[in-house]
């Protein structure tokens, strides 16, 4: 029977042909794995047998005629594409020009921007006409299938880093290990990266003719067959249909229930960021070779998706060639391997490789396709299908930035005075890539346009820029990224709907935030300075009309005007910070002129200016009163006759003089005194330590140690003042020296070690707040006590309200409160006797009286909130504790349990309620609420004040998202603060119903 089928006899001759190019292959022992390690002539028998095997593999592919013999011929090309990669041991020309390819020198190939212009005819001949090994095997690999001989070289890397691991250390290093072992030679390894480079990154081969249309053929259904070879008779597209091919095998195996598709992978995209550049360089590691340039982490990501456009074009010029079948076929596979990709990318916040796509796509307009436009649609989709709308914004804000930093030289010759000169920059430099690419999506997706403001404006960014003169004012390129997102915002909301009201309402919403107390007294400067911009761009370019900025706007009816005179008050007071001020007045200044009103501050105008107008005309006035002033002599110094005085004669005969004479060594001046801070450092058993990892290697040190004690006391001691100075190491120590200070015991009876453990772990705690939580949350998880867990707890909470200025605000109070006795002398005598107040001394009180105009007025300084950028990883990581931990017994269980559950719940509370300002702060609030509701009914009573404090501060933080469980909450509330054994419960209980009360029954909630 098999004698009879073409398919067996074609087979039995690529057999044979399989043998005798593996028989005439030149095996070397190479001595060199990363030089070049042969330079050998042509073999021509081996040239002529992988000629002849190409020629098989091409008959083969274009006679087969059903599905059962396509079953067939997958199997055949499955075991070719291993034979020559792994059994082909050849000689090797040079590793760089077979691994590195047209990447060699740090050149990107085959840039998409030939895709757009008419292929070169030269190509096909001069190729078929090649018989270089190296060519022809490639040759022979794209007969086997793009997909089939990319997932042979994919595992035969993976059999190598597989047989790294399993390998001991002093095992040989050979490149030629024997196949029994299991690892492949050196030159199926370079085979596999050439083949890898080719399939994934240079898509348009070296193999032309009707090789890429012939495997095209064979992965469509048979009536579109002879359509394909009519297409591929013109010889004309055959570059663009090699640049399909790959992606088209996957959709059309993912799309195929049949057997033969057994050895793809799922996804061409998953398998791509897989194999470059973990697996690439986990290979090149494992056979001590260089790893490639096209493989690195730098430019990996860049190459996969420039290739992955390349194909997008090629579908779009093929459209105007193929039948409708083929188009929606090819466009199916290709877009969904560019958008999987872009999108992987994007999630991943890789987002420079993108971005540096798209900025390059828009500088580009060409006939007959416009790779601007097609870039546009498949980004739309992308972020589009992207679920999590943070992740686009981030993104868009990463765009932003990436678009304002290629203009730093222009903006560099600029005067940061003149903000007419930085819009136009904005307006014709950066905004119409912005908005050519973004706003349609940002137009129909109101979701994505409050991430943007939430995250890109009302969250602070990683780091601000300053100027080099001023540390407190914004830099140029933070200055102009808040006015871009308020002018992509103005142009996304304008082509939606022109006469909407959406963008007043994101205006809105960061006005609201902006005008609010305990944003202009608890966040920084150079925040407030960001969310300021974006707030003076509608009105400096007149966007805003005085109708628009009268028009009410929130959900209380309060409109933007009132908004931005709140905020101007508030930052006028004498106790703001310069910056703080500078911002309240170019705002009442900008919301002046929309008024038609004129309104100058002297603070705003430059100083040279100040100077030019106000000290140049007192000079002229000093001048002219000057020339008018009679001359006066200057009066005779009078002279005593009975007055003892010395000549300079008389002083220097004496023989020394003043200065000798206190410079004497004699008499008790002359002594040294005493320094009395001395730090009798030369005293001490032990070196002082100098930096953070001397202080870790002392607190180490073993009990038996004779000087354990000095060490131990030294450390602790200097562990605070060393990590305030935040030395070059404290990021890398701080995780250690936690776990170190957390476990460690005074064994020693030390004076106050818990004083100084306590300071040393907050000081880690105030300088690497999230390390540090991180640590000992993980220390948490472990074996330790309840004590442990309760000490960390608490020294997360200590932190979170060092870090928010709560603690900073209570001293503030205790100065203050010195004005309540101020407020009592200037009572009446009557009247502080009708109210039995304390009397004080008269003279005290007239004293007072007679000075209180010329005692300055305390001032409030405004402390940042330094926990709100970090408050939701170090909240999310509590809550990942107990997601984690929440089936051990031997950390929740009993009554232990039950104690750490009340501290935990109070902890999480304290973190919320320092964070309320952070406009990711509701969402956790709804979900401390949701897990405080989930112990309501617990029979611990210290359980259940902790549950009632997490309520009350939920419904503090976010009073309007908590509306739907005011139903369920009332009645536990209320049975609570009737029928609650302890007393404290009730208490807070009865709390809360009168606050819900007070807040819910307001019509500006409901």
């Amino acid at each position: 029977m098999a004698s009879n089928d073409p398919l067996s006899e074609q087979q039995q001759k690529i057999n044979t042909l399989l043998l005798q190019c593996q028989s005439l292959a030149s095996p070397r022992q190479h001595t060199s794995k990363i030089t070049v390690l042969s330079s050998d002539t042509e073999d021509t028998n081996f040239s002529s047998a992988l000629d002849s095997l190409y020629d098989e593999l091409m008959q083969l592919t274009c006679d087969a005629a059903n599905d059962d013999q396509d079953d067939q011929l997958s199997n055949i090309r499955q075991s070719v594409a291993e034979t020559l990669i792994y059994n082909m041991n050849r000689a090797i020309g040079s590793l760089d020009m077979e691994i590195e390819g047209p990447f060699k020198d740090g050149v990107r190939p085959n840039d998409w921007n030939h895709i757009l212009s008419s292929p070169s005819t030269k190509g096909s001949s001069d190729v078929e006409k090649c018989k270089d090994p190296e060519i022809l095997i490639d040759k022979c690999l794209d007969l086997c299938g793009y997909g089939v001989s990319l997932e042979v070289a994919v595992e035969c890397l993976r059999k190598v880093v597989s047989f790294s691991n399993r390998r001991s250390p002093n095992a040989s290093d050979d490149s030629n290990c024997d196949q029994s072992e299991g690892k492949p030679s050196l030159s199926a390894v370079v085979t596999s990266l050439r083949t890898i480079r080719r399939r994934l990154l240079e898509t348009n081969s070296a193999s032309t003719g009707h090789l890429a249309g012939a495997i095209f053929a064979s992965q469509l259904e048979h009536g579109n067959k002879q359509q394909i070879r009519e297409l591929l008779a013109h010889g004309n597209q055959n570059h663009l249909l090699e640049q399909i091919v790959l992606p088209l095998e996957y959709y059309c195996s993912k799309q195929s229930t049949a057997a033969r598709e057994f050895f793809l992978s799922d996804s061409l995209v998953t398998l791509a960021i897989t194999v470059i550049p973990a697996l690439v360089s986990s290979a090149c590691h494992a056979m001590q070779l260089t790893l490639p340039t096209w493989a690195s982490s730098r430019g990996a990501h860049g190459h996969l998706l420039n290739s992955a456009f390349r194909m997008v074009l090629a579908d779009s010029i093929l459209k105007q060639h193929s039948t409708a079948t083929l188009q929606h076929t090819v466009h199916e596979a290709t877009s969904e391997y560019f958008q999987a990709l872009l999108r992987h990318i994007i999630l991943n916040r890789d987002n420079t490789v993108a971005i540096r796509l798209i900025l390059a796509t828009a500088e580009i307009s060409t006939t007959p396709i416009e790779p601007r436009s097609i870039l546009r649609f498949h980004l739309e989709k992308v972020l589009a299908s992207i679920p999590a709308k943070r992740e686009v914004a981030s993104f868009i804000r990463a765009m932003i930035r990436f678009s304002v930093s290629k203009q730093k030289s222009q903006l560099a010759q600029l005067s940061p005075s003149k903000q007419s000169e930085l819009d136009t920059v904005c307006q014709e430099a950066i905004l119409p890539s912005l908005d050519y690419f973004l706003a349609p999506t940002l137009s129909i997706d109101v979701e994505m346009r409050e991430a943007l403001v939430n995250f890109a404006i009302l969250s602070p960014p990683n780091s601000f820029k300053v100027t080099g003169t001023e540390q407190n004012l914004l830099h140029v390129f933070d200055r102009l990224i808040p006015r871009c997102v308020s002018m992509l915002l103005f142009s996304a909301c304008s082509s939606a709907k022109p006469d909407s009201r959406a963008y007043l309402e994101h205006l809105s919403v960061v006005a609201s935030i902006w005008c609010e107390e305990v944003f202009v007294s608890m966040t920084s400067p150079l925040q407030q300075q960001f969310v300021t911009e974006f707030l003076l761009y509608p009105l400096q370019q007149n966007i805003l009309t005085q109708e628009g900025i009268e028009l009410g706007l929130d959900d209380s009816g309060a409109s933007l005007a009132s908004m931005f005179i709140q905020g101007v008050s508030s930052r006028l007071e004498v106790s703001r910070a310069e910056s703080i001020r500078r911002d309240g007045m170019r705002i009442a200044e900008a919301v002046a002129s929309v008024f038609g009103q004129t309104l100058n501050f002297d603070d705003l105008r430059p100083r040279e200016e100040l100077v030019e107008n106000d000290v140049v005309p007192k000079q002229k006035a000093n001048k002219k009163k000057a020339k008018h002033t009679p001359h006066k002599s200057k009066p005779q110094a009078t002279v005593e006759p009975n007055a003892v005085y010395f000549s300079d004669e008389s002083v220097s005969s004496t023989g020394c003089s003043e200065s000798d004479c206190d410079a004497s060594s004699w008499g008790e001046d002359s002594l040294k005194s005493y320094e009395k801070d001395d730090d009798e450092e030369d005293l001490c058993r032990v070196p002082r330590p100098r930096s953070l990892r001397d202080c870790v290697a002392y607190l180490l040190t073993n009990d038996e140690d004779r000087e354990a004690y000095d060490k131990h006391e030294a450390a602790l001691q200097e562990l605070p003042s060393l990590i305030s100075s935040r030395p070059l190491d404290l990021m890398d120590v701080v995780p250690t020296l936690a776990r170190v200070l957390l476990h460690m015991e005074n064994k020693f009876n030390m004076d106050g070690f818990i004083e100084n453990r306590w300071d040393s772990l907050m000081a880690c705690a105030i300088q690497a707040p999230v390390d540090t939580c991180f640590k000992l949350v993980e220390e948490m998880k472990g074996h330790v006590s309840l004590g442990t867990r309760l000490e960390a707890l608490s020294i997360i909470g200590c932190t979170v309200e060092e870090l928010s200025g709560v603690t900073a605000s209570e001293k503030q109070r205790q100065v203050i409160k010195g004005n309540d006795r101020r407020e009592l002398t200037q009572m009446s005598t009557r009247l502080r006797k009708s109210l039995a107040l304390q009397e004080e001394n008269n003279n005290d009180i007239v004293k007072q009286k007679t000075r209180r105009w010329r005692q300055t007025r305390p001032q409030i300084a405004s402390s940042p909130n330094r926990f709100n950028s970090v408050s939701a990883q170090m909240i999310l990581s509590l809550f990942a504790f107990l997601a984690q931990t929440k089936a051990d017994e031997a950390i929740w269980g009993g009554a232990m349990g039950e104690r750490l559950l009340s501290e935990y719940l109070r902890t999480i509370s304290i973190m919320v309620d320092c964070a309320r300002t952070y406009p990711s702060t509701r969402v956790l609030a709804s979900d401390l609420f949701e897990l405080a509701w989930s112990f309501h009914s617990a029979a611990n009573s210290e359980v259940r004040r902790s549950v009632l404090i997490s309520l009350a501060t939920s419904l503090s933080v976010d009073p309007v998202g908590q509306l739907n469980n005011i139903a369920s909450l009332l009645p536990f509330l209320t049975d609570i603060s009737a029928k609650d054994s302890d007393a404290e419960c009730r208490e807070i209980a009865q709390s809360i119903v009168g606050t819900i009360a007070n807040t819910y029954q307001n019509p500006m909630i409901t």
